[in-house]
């Protein structure tokens, strides 16, 4: 499935009317806290195959405010690490990258997801919500080992992703509980040009998270 930039306009644009429409005087901060869990990443080079991804740490500060009855947007600010690994299991002796054996990368990235989130069923213990929006990446360190060498100097600096999701919640007297799992689609590759080759890095998140 191929998804380009623009397919984040919609959600966009249904953040700006939803944040224009709330009454400015009735927004509140519902809470804010931490979250904690684990990225798994799925990186594929066009033409060649993907990486077999490996787990790594998600964790960060979150704020829900509240726009309207059951509409609430959460931005984020996660340290996230995203890694795989490739090895070339190719009858060609060239392998499917050509002249690589062995890649293993590692990402560090600060991660700003914005999410619309929209409340489900408010009178169960636990309510389930639903999760979308635009989130913003700035690579803070890269190590990518090639073989016997290792040169991080193709990779961008920032990304842009798509991220749709669902969680729980449940809130008692002075605190609230989630747990909260998201796909993560990239809307923009993570290799330098020109032009570019496509190198994009999607994944799921499985975060649990503790407001106040």
């Amino acid at each position: 499935m191929t998804i380009s930039s623009r397919s984040v306009l919609p959600v966009a644009a249904l953040m700006i009317l939803a944040l224009t429409c709330a009454d400015a005087k009735a927004l509140s901060v519902v809470d804010a806290g931490m979250k904690v869990g684990v990225a798994q990443t799925r990186m594929t080079f066009a033409d060649y195959g993907r990486f077999d991804g490996c787990p790594g740490l998600a964790a960060g500060l979150f704020l829900t405010v509240e726009l309207a009855d059951r509409l609430a947007v959460q931005p984020q600010a996660l340290y996230v690490r995203r890694g795989g690994a490739y090895r070339d299991q190719a009858n060609d002796p060239w392998g499917l990258l050509y002249g690589v054996d062995m890649a293993e990368f590692r990402l560090d990235y600060l991660e700003i997801p914005v999410l619309l989130r929209y409340d489900l069923l408010t009178d169960r213990a636990w309510m389930p919500v639903l999760l979308v929006g635009p989130a913003w990446g700035r690579l803070l360190s890269a190590r990518y080992v090639e073989n016997d060498g290792s040169d991080a100097g193709w990779l961008r600096h920032h990304d842009w992703a798509l991220q749709v999701g669902a969680g729980l919640e449940k809130r008692t007297s002075g605190a609230t509980w989630s747990l909260e799992l998201l796909y993560r689609h990239a809307l923009t590759g993570i290799a330098k040009g020109p032009p570019p080759p496509t190198t994009e890095v999607d994944g799921l998140s499985l975060m649990a998270g503790f407001g106040f």
